[in-house]
């Protein structure tokens, strides 16, 4: 049998088995004209051009839909010549029942044996193109690109290769001056060219090519240009932090395993660990730290590595064995009650430290309503202690539950679990209008004043003084040495003029004597002052408060700035960031008070951020040239909704990625953070719910600065990586 009619019997055979699967499987629609649209879409006729042989021009026994012709371009003379594209118009006619009304774009195809680059049609049109590939010439079908090797410190790079198929150039980025540096990440630049008798498939049989040990590997269908990104060089490991070394917790495991971007590592403890650790222990951990591929340790100083947390690290030169030493366990504290931190009183000075009293812990106390510098608890208030707590050598806030704390005389305590502040929220203090207490002090043979005599009070604000005490009777009240006429156990007293001072005089008679004491009254105001607190410019001018519960409007900031940061509000305090009124809020004081600037670092204004996909992995790099050494992405957030970010790095991750990165994140309306520099996001992702519609711009720098290096990034709407 000769090859063109061995050829034809198999192209037969596929033929007959694709019209009896197309006859048994489609269903035909049926026009109002009684027509039905065509539905065999595989086109069993023309042949693939070979050189030599004849080329079919027309068929009409291969299904019962439709026959057709063959118009083939560049025009045949007898037989199909070698070397040459040939394009053929398919041109089908419909049979008797049938029409082409209905049938879609580029629905028809040729039967999977005969190759063909592209091919297609018009909605509603029999008419088909189909372009096929060189006659005599096979596709190149080997993907992996031989000869090209990852690159080695040291090495001189490959230039050319070759496989039974396929010549290529190489080229190399960065350029390599004679052979290749240490700690670099190259990319290289393959140009294929087919030999003789091969030709580079596109359209559906193109080919994706691979080069063993390179992070990513790409080319454009059609093309033989392709790109190789590989690993970061090796070279002498120099990278001292040894990360995912954790100081030893009692009651947890022991980390024995360690993964980092230019090593690995195994962990052995003495003493030995059953378990967990063991609480008030030395612990020492040895690390047998093995380079990975391309790093070596000759050359790392002696005592180079560090371990956070450590009392000592030390380690030989050229040594991956490093000594570690922390202090002794700790263990989750479990006394509860915060001593030290006393109920407030109207006008005693507040606590601002609990001291030594508590011998698992110390803290610090800040009060709201802010209390004056060297100022007093006011009257008529209620006051909450913001304790922040540090624990104690040997002790840790870690494994505290929730609403653990007590504060005695507090009408609530709360914590967060594992917390770092305790809220306390103590009674209302007593109020200056109930008035003061007197006592008679036999030994002095006068009256005097639980609050020695003097007030303060608003304007229009009512003082009511009563006397109190046994054995004497209230014979009058003076104002001003003014006889009120008044005689009774209490006395009522009120002005408007800020400023002035009145003396009010309680004469009592006692065993037949008379006895005398004075009262001293200012009409006061309250002041708010502002501090710009760090910068610069002119700061608001004090507003004041004459009249009981008079409120001011607190300022913006305008008239101030500070550069590389934005004004966000006022708080009480000059440290932390905590704001507690923002511009233009109503705030009526009860004491003097100073309200202090808070800022916040302005985010960078990148103006052509990388698209990111939902659900997407999106590979990045940053390399020597990276502007600014950060890369940033994008992606549209819905009002309310939560996103959930994460990213693969060398810190953690699957180990496939060579850069330790940090990532933050801030709407881009506004440029307001919404996290800032967090070091890791595979373990747990950063989670926030969208304030507003709109942009959010990703900001992935390198945790250690000048450092290059691959990672990736995705972002979900849901909490499962």
């Amino acid at each position: 049998m000769s090859l063109k009619k061995a050829v034809s019997f198999f192209e037969r055979i596929a033929c007959a088995a694709i019209i009896m699967f197309a006859m048994a499987s489609c269903s035909e629609p049926t026009h109002s004209s009684g027509l039905k649209t065509v539905t065999l879409s595989t086109i069993v006729g023309p042949s693939q051009p070979n050189s030599g042989l004849a080329p079919v021009t027309s068929f009409d026994d291969n299904n019962r839909e439709y026959k057709g012709t063959v118009d083939w371009s560049p025009a045949v003379n007898g037989t199909f010549a070698p070397s040459t594209v040939y394009t053929a118009t398919i041109t089908l006619t419909p049979k008797t029942g049938y029409t082409m009304e209905g049938v879609p774009a580029n629905f028809f195809t040729l039967p999977y044996l005969v190759k063909v680059e592209r091919i297609s049609n018009a909605a509603n049109s029999g008419v088909v193109t189909a372009v096929f590939p060189p006659t005599g010439t096979l596709s190149i079908t080997i993907r992996a690109i031989e000869g090209l090797a990852i690159p080695v410190i040291g090495e001189t790079p490959v230039t050319e290769i070759e496989t039974a198929q396929y010549t290529g150039t190489v080229t190399w980025l960065p350029a390599v001056n004679g052979t290749f540096a240490v700690h670099t990440y190259y990319t290289a630049t393959i140009t294929i060219t087919p030999k003789t008798g091969y030709y580079i498939p596109t359209g559906r049989y193109a080919v994706p090519f691979t080069v063993e040990g390179a992070d990513m590997v790409s080319n454009d269908a059609d093309s033989g240009v392709v790109i190789a990104r590989f690993p970061q060089t090796g070279g002498t490991v120099n990278i001292p932090a040894i990360r995912g070394l954790t100081v030893p917790v009692t009651g947890e495991i022991p980390v024995t395993v360690i993964y980092n971007g230019q090593h690995t590592g195994t962990v052995a403890w003495s003493p030995a660990v059953n378990g967990t650790f063991a609480a008030s222990t030395i612990y020492t951990a040895t690390v047998t730290i093995t380079p990975r591929a391309g790093y070596t340790l000759d050359g790392v100083a002696a005592d180079f590595f560090t371990v956070a947390g450590a009392a000592t690290v030390s380690n030989d030169a050229n040594s991956g064995v490093i000594t570690v030493t922390f202090p002794h366990t700790i263990g989750t504290i479990n006394i509860a009650a915060i001593r030290g931190l006393t109920v407030p009183v109207t006008g005693e000075i507040p606590v601002t430290d609990i001291g030594d009293e508590n011998e698992q812990y110390s803290g610090t106390i800040t009060w709201w309503p802010r209390v004056p510098e060297n100022g007093t608890f006011a009257a008529s208030t209620t006051y909450t202690a913001s304790v922040d707590l540090s624990a104690k050598t040997g002790y840790t806030l870690t494994g505290v539950p929730a609403n653990f704390f007590t504060v005695a005389g507090a009408d609530t305590v709360t914590n967060s679990a594992n917390p770092f502040y305790v809220a306390v929220k103590f009674p209302q203090t007593g109020s200056l209008l109930g008035g003061f207490e007197y006592y008679w002090v036999d030994q002095h043979d006068s009256l005097v004043t639980s609050s020695n005599g003097s007030a303060i009070v608003l304007a229009g604000q009512t003082l009511t003084i009563t006397a109190q005490g046994s054995g004497y009777v209230v014979k009058q009240w003076y104002l001003n040495g003014i006889n009120t006429g008044q005689n009774g156990n209490t006395f009522k007293f009120s002005d408007t003029t800020a400023g002035k001072k009145h003396t009010i005089s309680l004469f009592v008679e006692k065993d037949g004597k008379l006895y005398n004491t004075n009262i001293i009254i200012t009409i006061g105001t309250y002041t708010v002052t502002y501090n710009i607190n760090g910068g610069t410019g002119t700061a608001p001018p004090t507003q004041t408060a004459i009249y009981k519960g008079d409120s001011v409007s607190l300022a913006g900031g305008n008239g101030f700035s500070k550069s590389g940061y934005d004004f966000v509000g006022w708080g009480t305090y000059a440290s932390g960031t905590v704001v507690n009124y923002k511009a233009g809020d109503s705030y009526a004081p009860t004491a003097n008070v100073t309200l202090y600037a808070k800022w916040i670092i302005t985010p960078g204004r990148e103006e052509n951020p990388i698209p990111l996909s939902k659900d997407v992995w999106t590979d990045g790099f940053i390399t020597s040239t990276t502007s600014e050494g950060a890369v940033y992405y994008s992606f549209n957030v819905i009002s309310g909704t939560r996103y959930y970010i994460w990213w693969n790095d060398s810190y953690q991750g699957t180990g496939s990625k060579s850069l330790n990165v940090k990532v933050s994140a801030y709407y881009a309306s506004n440029y307001r953070w919404i996290f800032y520099n967090k070091d890791s996001g595979w373990t747990s992702p950063e989670t926030f719910s969208a304030i507003s519609s709109g942009k959010v711009i990703i900001e992935v720098s390198p945790l250690d600065a000048g450092r290059v290096g691959s990672f990736s990034i995705l972002y979900r709407t849901t909490s499962t990586r």
